[in-house]
């Protein structure tokens, strides 16, 4: 009797050992299929500075390669084939590159791609190529620095805003005070584009660890103001303007304990983020 019972709970024993290795290596009854867009990879850099390009489209009649800048596949159209994927394989030197697709007309960012350069209008996508020519820009393996987000609220405009801000390697643990360099973006661009596609970063990391830059902080601040006209008006010193300009000096104030007073500053003087202007 007891072996009869035995016999019955072993069975049943493999019987469920079966049934899990099934349902283990089973699909699920609601997962997708892998389509053609979900292992499709874009860009891909082989060697001696190749690239190829790929991009799935199956009803696109026309894709053609655009950039911010100079480039060797700028204007260049992609061939497409039965599975609906566009590809271009070219030859791209070493640098640091910002491209889209234009597929019929429409400015479309690289959807494989996941390093995004985003401004204040478009999305589009970057492309490091190592080689020599990139490598002031490129991540070695030296100290690096923090990036902080600082969300802050703006007394002078009354809304929350937001800088980027650099600290050295070692500044977390060090007692010594540090130069300041306040860094604006372009007319187009924003707190983030330095870092995004900038890469200032790294920049300051290597350049610190070369010992041809001295370790600093660096604020990125969003140069960008709502009601700019209104506020210049209420802080002009005189018709002139003298002592105030936007891009490429900034105006000045004693209100730069936003950033002193979170950062070992050097100076006594700052400037505050959400002074900077721009006009377009």
């Amino acid at each position: 009797m007891q072996l009869r019972t035995l016999c019955r709970v072993a069975v049943g024993a493999g019987m469920l050992a079966l049934a899990m290795t099934a349902g283990a290596g089973a699909q699920p009854p609601n997962a997708r299929t892998l389509r053609v867009q979900d292992t499709l990879q874009s860009p891909v850099l082989g060697a001696d500075g190749q690239v190829t390009f790929q991009l799935y489209a199956p009803k696109a009649t026309e894709v053609t390669m655009r950039s911010e800048g100079p480039a060797p596949f700028a204007g260049k159209p992609l061939a497409k084939a039965d599975s609906g994927v566009w590809t271009l394989t070219v030859q791209v030197p070493a640098d640091l590159y910002i491209y889209w697709f234009d597929v019929d007309g429409v400015s479309v960012a690289d959807p494989r791609n996941n390093r995004p350069r985003v401004n204040m209008s478009t999305v589009r996508s970057l492309l490091e190529v190592p080689g020599a020519a990139s490598e002031f820009f490129a991540e070695k393996p030296v100290q690096h620095g923090q990036v902080a987000a600082v969300h802050y609220q703006s007394q002078a405009l009354g809304l929350p805003r937001r800088m980027h801000v650099y600290t050295p390697p070692g500044y977390a643990t060090s007692s010594q005070r540090y130069p300041v360099l306040y860094l604006l973006h372009g007319a187009g661009d924003n707190d983030l584009s330095w870092l995004m596609a900038g890469r200032a970063n790294f920049i300051f990391d290597n350049l610190i660890a070369a010992g041809k830059a001295k370790p600093m902080i660096v604020v990125m601040p969003f140069g960008h103001t709502p009601g700019i006209l209104r506020f210049l008006e209420q802080h002009l010193p005189d018709e002139s303007g003298e002592g105030v300009s936007c891009f490429g000096v900034a105006l000045p104030t004693e209100r730069g304990d936003l950033v002193i007073a979170t950062h070992s500053a050097s100076n006594s003087r700052g400037v505050a983020a959400e002074q900077f202007c721009a006009f377009e």
